[in-house]
């Protein structure tokens, strides 16, 4: 996949994976942010650190292609 791209504010630095559950240990913050362990089919897949979108890796391809 090319860089991410957050379709909000355009940052290819605060995207995280979204990680739901409950892990072992604490994930790396340069790659993950918790989503909580609560968990439903159409959750989000990534977080915008930077403005707080949360959205799915075809909007994130969008984004990128965009640029």
């Amino acid at each position: 996949m090319p860089t991410k791209r957050c379709p909000k504010c355009l940052s290819e630095t605060y995207i995280r994976t979204i990680l739901y559950g409950m892990p072992m240990e604490q994930p790396d913050p340069a790659i993950y942010t918790l989503g909580g362990c609560v968990i439903f089919d159409d959750m989000p897949k990534y977080e915008c650190i930077e403005c707080g979108w949360k959205g799915s890796r075809s909007e994130l391809r969008k984004a990128s292609r965009a640029q």
